[in-house]
């Protein structure tokens, strides 16, 4: 009895410690501990990987605008917004820090994560937030996607260095007006 105790509490830490207790979704322990092995797998059968690195537009002011406690009320809306939209047998949401969000899309070519990244646009443009019906707010978010299809320059490459190119196709949406998936292949 006291070992099962114990089993389903190790277990319920874990979960915990791998979780963003504001969003519900995984964390950034999560991506250091597990992608890794996720990584090597999908390499190993050169499955391609997607990486959107996606950022909300403009969250200081609305910070600045309904207070911090809407903030959070606004990133709990956002990620259940896309996180409900995703197969969880081949798809993750990251809460990556602040407002950033790490999405990772198994077996999506370019394409198919272009069009992916801008549903998200769309779903997002579309989601309603702020404390009350008369005082809301659109938000928009900013995506920088790369796809890795495992061809001859990408063999040595690390997951890190794939979250690295998304990072830099998000700061060119980002420069270029936001609201948009840019995609490091265009670049």
């Amino acid at each position: 009895l006291y070992k099962q105790v114990i089993l389903e509490k190790n277990s319920k830490l874990n979960y915990l410690a791998n979780q963003d207790s504001l969003t519900g979704l995984r964390n950034r322990r999560f991506l250091e501990k597990e992608m890794d092995v996720i990584y090597k797998k999908y390499a190993a059968d050169k499955t391609p990987l997607t990486f959107m690195m996606l950022d909300i537009d403009s969250f200081k002011k609305y910070n600045d605008t309904f207070g911090h406690q809407q903030g959070d009320e606004c990133l709990r809306r956002l990620s259940w917004c896309i996180n409900n939209t995703l197969d969880s047998s081949n798809e993750y949401l990251i809460r990556y820090g602040g407002e950033e969000f790490l999405y990772i899309g198994v077996g999506l070519n370019t394409q198919e994560a272009e069009s992916k990244g801008k549903y998200f646009n769309n779903i997002i443009r579309k989601l309603v937030t702020g404390p009350s019906n008369e005082e809301s707010m659109s938000i928009t978010i900013s995506i920088g996607l790369y796809t890795i299809n495992w061809d001859e320059s990408e063999q040595n490459m690390h997951w890190q260095d794939c979250i690295s190119k998304a990072d830099i196709a998000l700061y060119k949406a980002k420069q270029t007006g936001k609201d948009k998936c840019v995609c490091y292949h265009e670049l």
